[in-house]
């Protein structure tokens, strides 16, 4: 596999003729943020703090943005609360008022494998395109007179690796792909996912892959194809802090230009309270890989080391997990 590379950042000026996207990914709505300990209350507000910025910045005309791409993980349940659902919803519903175009890809957390999923009973305000579809498939959507041909899928875990890709995209367009995964093999959630190897960003002739699943950000350059992976604005742990930034995209007739803009966080990376690992290792053996997986992904109880349940059944590999079978759309 190849290894994530680092890409000087430098401001980029608005081109002309192109488009320009903020990304995110790994938001986690809904989220306790418990890992957190006495600082758990001050990682909520930075989130919504950070959500009004995100939504400031593609409203405004300051950075010339065209809209936003959520690479996956918006919400941290499959069924949110309806305050946590409200507020979401009037972010995006700010943009769409405002003309911009969003795509919002579910992760694994609010992703389809759920019947209760609110990518598949919220009805979202036009703009908004939702990816509600779990076979790779080219969408195209018009961004100000110029087409954008996306190829993107929502995850099911537990499912093919290698679906399979659409051969060609219209010849007229910028081409990009939106997906949520991890390409990393040290991380527990390597196993499950689209697997992208660079012969395959090569055959595909993507310009650009902006990737969800990763806390982190993370920028490579694979087979002439720029991957991007824009990182939690919060994660769930404090040792995954890193300095708070924004992520911009620029696709052009000269390119992919990839801005970082720094921004102040109110919070410190240094954990005060711990979930230790044994605790999710315990009740994962309690209740089994199959129903740890199952009662998060259907929030059926919802505890504050969920996050470490799912990543310990994902960690021993879901080839262990009976197939999960529900209803989605496809």
């Amino acid at each position: 596999m190849t290894p994530w590379i680092g890409h000087p950042l430098v401001p980029v000026a608005r081109e002309k003729h192109g488009l320009k996207f903020l990304l995110l990914a790994d938001l986690h709505f809904g989220s306790s943020f418990d890992a957190w300990g006495d600082q758990a209350e001050a990682a909520r507000c930075e989130l919504d703090r950070g959500w009004t910025e995100a939504v400031d910045l593609v409203t405004g005309p300051e950075e010339g943005l065209d809209g936003m791409l959520l690479a996956g993980g918006l919400f941290h349940t499959p069924d949110p609360d309806p305050s946590v659902l409200e507020k979401v919803s009037q972010g995006l519903e700010r943009m769409a008022r405002s003309g911009k175009k969003v795509v919002a890809l579910p992760g694994i957390y609010d992703g389809l494998a759920s019947p209760r999923s609110v990518y598949r009973r919220h009805r979202w305000p036009n703009g908004i395109t939702v990816v509600d579809w779990c076979r790779p498939r080219i969408v195209s959507i018009d961004v100000s007179g110029e087409p954008l041909h996306l190829l993107t899928f929502a995850p099911l875990p537990g499912d093919d690796p290698n679906p399979g890709y659409p051969g060609s995209f219209p010849e007229k367009g910028f081409r990009a792909g939106l997906f949520h995964t991890v390409t990393r093999s040290e991380s527990p959630l390597a196993s499950w996912g689209p697997k992208l190897a660079p012969d395959q960003l090569g055959g595909l002739g993507l310009q650009l892959v902006v990737m969800g699943g990763d806390v982190h950000f993370r920028e490579a350059l694979w087979s002439g194809t720029v991957v991007v992976s824009p990182g939690a604005l919060v994660p769930g742990r404090p040792r995954d802090l890193e300095a708070g930034a924004w992520t911009f995209v620029t696709l052009s007739a000269q390119g992919v230009k990839v801005e970082r803009r720094l921004r102040a966080l109110g919070l410190e990376p240094e954990p005060t309270v711990g979930v230790p690992s044994a605790t999710a290792s315990a009740q994962t053996g309690r209740e089994g890989l199959r129903g740890a997986f199952l009662r998060v992904y259907e929030n059926r109880r919802l505890e504050p080391n969920d996050r470490d349940l799912l990543d310990a059944a994902l960690k021993y590999g879901l080839a262990e997990l009976d197939r999960v079978e529900v209803p989605h759309v496809d």
